[in-house]
């Protein structure tokens, strides 16, 4: 039986427990904890629905927040002030992370035997959680992305504000980087420094020095035995650097050129750590508040095997993950765009 960690998410049943008597006791209390982990849920949300002035009900019934990270939360509250129900759900999920602990061990334990039959399980695990990251930053985007405010103009404009969530290029970093954290638990560092003290690969007649934004490292690193020569010789799973584009109502487009210039050199940059093996996969996240490439995409340049990462409102309304609220917006950012754009009197580059 394979584990899925993390606390169950949204509207789920119950498994069927009827044929107990041929499943392993580890597999029987993993069924019977996450049985009654979802009825505390139902009820913790029941409660929470009837009494919204409560303040923990704010977080139990949001939907754009897992329910891992909901328990992780309330967590940090003391249970006096919680009321039954929901200390009953966090005792549950508690329990039902035991069972899942213990279950994974005797599933890993299965698989070992097995591992050189699915070669390709790992690809699928990175593409899937890179994939699962992408969407839930996606979708908390719909609700606070920058492209819903009126945006950084100059100090002189008093409605000059980028919006409640990404002030800096580092808060891009920081969300992508907790929505990955949920996927690839204790896999993920920030900054990771590419030099010749932490890669074997680096050779200065090439490379420079330089920091990968994040970084998803292989799985089992605990161990005692990791040496200064092994670390610099890892592959890891996954590199991903991150660039704003910060909305400027079309008024600051020379800056957003530039950083495109810093986008295609961070292109480069992952195609080469692929290249010479220092990591697996890589990928380029670009939150577009401003909707430049929807207009200007072909100024960059895309290696072969970065993988593409468009936090932007076009890319939530191509997706379907517009409630609505969204696609109004694209018409006035094309209506910015064409009434402001200095491109309408000559083309944009980059100087290469």
């Amino acid at each position: 039986m394979e584990v899925k960690l993390g606390v169950p998410e949204g509207e789920v049943d119950g498994f069927d427990n009827r044929s107990a008597a041929s499943l392993p006791a580890h597999e029987q209390n993993l069924i019977d904890a996450r049985n009654h982990l979802v009825l505390t849920s139902q009820a913790a949300h029941t409660w929470a629905e009837d009494n919204p002035a409560h303040p923990a009900s704010y977080l139990v019934t949001r939907s754009d927040v897992s329910e891992q990270t909901k328990v992780q939360a309330l967590r940090r509250i003391e249970s006096v002030s919680l009321p039954f129900q929901v200390n009953e759900w966090l005792d549950a999920a508690r329990h039902f992370n035991e069972c899942q602990a213990v279950s994974q061990v005797a599933f890993d334990a299965e698989q070992n035997g097995s591992e050189e039959a699915l070669p390709d399980h790992g690809d699928r695990d990175i593409f899937e959680g890179l994939r699962a990251a992408y969407l839930n930053l996606l979708r908390g985007y719909r609700n606070w992305g920058g492209f819903g405010y009126h945006g950084w103009t100059t100090r002189k404009d008093p409605d000059s504000y980028p919006g409640p969530a990404i002030w800096t290029r580092q808060d891009c970093v920081f969300r992508l980087g907790r929505a990955l954290e949920r996927e690839f638990p204790d896999r993920v560092h920030l900054g990771l420094k590419i030099s010749k003290s932490t890669t074997e690969s680096f050779d200065p007649e090439i490379d420079r020095r330089q920091s990968v934004d994040i970084t998803v490292t292989v799985p089992g690193l605990y161990t005692r035995e990791m040496s200064s020569r092994r670390f610099r010789n890892l592959r890891h799973d996954l590199f991903v650097e991150v660039e704003w584009l910060k909305k400027g109502r079309w008024l600051n487009t020379e800056q957003l050129v530039k950083r495109c210039g810093r986008i295609q050199q961070n292109l480069i940059n992952l195609q080469r750590s692929i290249d010479t093996g220092r990591c697996e996969f890589a990928a380029m996240l670009i939150v577009d508040d401003e909707g430049f490439l929807d207009f200007h995409g072909d100024l960059i340049r895309w290696p072969p095997d970065v993988i593409p990462l468009i936090v932007s409102p076009s890319e939530v309304v191509e997706l379907g993950l517009d409630d609505g609220s969204v696609d109004p917006v694209l018409d006035e950012i094309e209506a910015l765009h064409d009434s402001t754009c200095p491109c309408s009197e000559a083309p944009l580059a980059i100087d290469r």
